[in-house]
């Protein structure tokens, strides 16, 4: 009961925000995009493999992709760990080989990379 009184006033307070949200789902009705749209401008966005496992997610800000974005592979995990800035890459970004040991770390600067490396044995999960 706690749960249903909680679910809503977070619809209430959803409504009340302006926020949106829009689904689309593959043929077998399976999720395949989530999105959270804010203030008209900003939008939360999850994609989805087939499985059901996450493929992707970030925000866009203005129609560009904005902030930290993850990509996942179709076992759930972290493939790439990127950061944009209005559409622009920035900062650090972290791709794993494949499902080996190996990950690169790419650091951009307005989308030029200005430095690479290679590394064995780190993982690209957050604890």
């Amino acid at each position: 009961m706690r749960y249903a009184g909680f679910l809503i006033l977070f619809l209430i307070a959803l409504e009340s925000s302006g926020q949106k949200i829009v689904t689309t789902y593959y043929d077998d009705g399976s999720l395949m995009e989530y999105k959270e749209y804010y203030r008209g401008d900003l939008v939360l966005y999850s994609a989805y493999y087939p499985n059901g496992e996450l493929m992707e997610r970030g925000v866009y800000s203005k129609g560009k992709p904005h902030g930290e974005w993850e990509h996942y592979d179709e076992t759930g995990s972290v493939t790439c760990s990127a950061f944009y800035r209005e559409g622009t890459k920035e900062g650090v970004w972290y791709f794993r080989e494949d499902s080996g040991p190996y990950f690169t770390q790419v650091d951009y600067v307005r989308n030029e990379i200005m430095y690479y490396m290679t590394v064995e044995g780190y993982s690209l999960e957050k604890y």
